[in-house]
């Protein structure tokens, strides 16, 4: 009969600057169980403290502590190292490149970070300079434009038609303003109503951007010797 090993990793006590490291049984445990066995374990002797440098995001020595073998360093940083954030991410500290909870040599431990697209707005601005609509848009992607359409003020008999947006909000990489663009349009316009036979029967001076108000009058139109007429 074989017998197997032991999968739980023995240990021994340290002492002064002293740690041990364990090796191996003092057994083949590829023979053959013949009589009842002692099987003790090996260790070497090993550096008891270690050194763990700890450095920010530019590579900079920002804190030191010491570990025992096989545990954890005494200290952990109070804070997280932060990392600047570029035009297009933003960066979240995730953890240390090396094991520190482990520590079996000197070692220089540097972070690791989650990196998100950064975020900008982008302002939409009525015509009175007022906000009109605010989104906030990903590096690199476009803004929507506003469902709702600008607007400007008549001045004396002057009125504005909207002509566009001024500002390139596609592609963003930063906070951007996008103001409208107007062009100069007549503020009245005449509104005549004709019946079927072109006469009129109603005549309306309206403001540019609102509405006629329909006649009263039925509207008729004599029948032919094939159809009847009905308004609609």
């Amino acid at each position: 009969t074989y017998i197997t090993p032991s999968t739980v990793i023995p240990t021994k006590e340290y002492h002064d600057d002293v740690a041990y490291k364990f090796i191996n049984w003092d057994h083949n445990f590829n023979i053959v169980v013949t009589s009842d066995l002692h099987i003790e374990s090996k260790f070497e002797q090993v550096r008891r403290y270690y050194t763990v440098n700890f450095y920010d995001a530019d590579s900079k020595l920002f804190h030191t502590s010491r570990a025992q073998y096989l545990f954890g360093v005494e200290e952990e940083p109070s804070v997280y190292p932060e990392k600047t954030s570029t035009v297009d991410y933003d960066y979240e500290f995730s953890g240390w490149d090396k094991d520190i909870y482990n520590v079996t040599e000197d070692i220089d431990v540097s972070p690791l970070y989650n990196k998100t697209l950064r975020k900008y707005t982008v302002i939409f601005y009525d015509g009175d300079g007022s906000i009109l609509d605010s989104q906030v848009v990903e590096y690199g992607k476009s803004a929507v434009k506003p469902s709702r359409r600008p607007s400007l003020e008549p001045v004396n008999d002057t009125a504005f038609k909207f002509a566009g947006w001024v500002g390139n909000y596609t592609n963003i990489t930063g906070n951007v303003s996008v103001y409208p663009s107007f062009d100069e349009v007549p503020l009245w316009y005449e509104v005549i109503f004709l019946d079927a036979d072109d006469n009129e029967i109603s005549k309306q001076t309206v403001m540019y951007l609102h509405d006629a108000i329909l006649p009263s009058t039925e509207i008729t139109k004599a029948s032919s010797d094939a159809y009847h007429y009905i308004f609609d």
